[in-house]
């Protein structure tokens, strides 16, 4: 709720200054793979402390975090992303971007993104870097799930 999410997005940006030494640089340029990752494992600390919802964080297996394969990639998180477990993808070119992605079907990826960015279709997705198209980093994308649904 309303609340919750309040209460947490006040604690990550108080974990900021220890991802970050320099805030005003997260400000600027956003936040990189590590920093990512570490509010990620807070907020599921977090989440687990205080709602008692036991959720996990993992990242693509190291074959897939080298890819250049989207055929491989899309597969793989249509397989992974379902209604107990999302992935926050890294994307770079069209839309430099931190979004997360809730459904994935053959020719698009839904997602949960607070730009208003609410579908990828597939025609415009990449995993090299490009301009004219959005390019998903598979060494960017880390899944999390419940650990407690069924």
């Amino acid at each position: 709720d309303h609340d919750a999410a309040s209460w947490l997005f006040d604690d990550l940006m108080q974990a900021l200054p220890k991802v970050e030494a320099n805030p005003a640089a997260t400000v600027a340029w956003g936040l990189g793979r590590r920093q990512i990752e570490h509010l990620i494992k807070k907020a599921l600390a977090t989440i687990g402390d205080e709602l008692d919802i036991a959720m996990t964080m993992n990242r693509l297996p190291v074959d897939f975090r080298r890819t250049s394969d989207l055929d491989a990639l899309w597969t793989w998180l249509r397989q992974q992303v379902s209604p107990t477990c999302v992935a926050v993808l890294g994307l770079s070119g069209r839309h430099a971007h931190w979004t997360v992605a809730v459904q994935v079907t053959p020719s698009q990826i839904r997602l949960f993104d607070s730009s208003r960015l609410g579908v990828l279709h597939r025609r415009h997705c990449t995993v090299a870097k490009a301009n004219t198209r959005t390019g998903i980093s598979p060494a960017h994308v880390f899944l999390i799930a419940r650990r407690d649904a069924v």
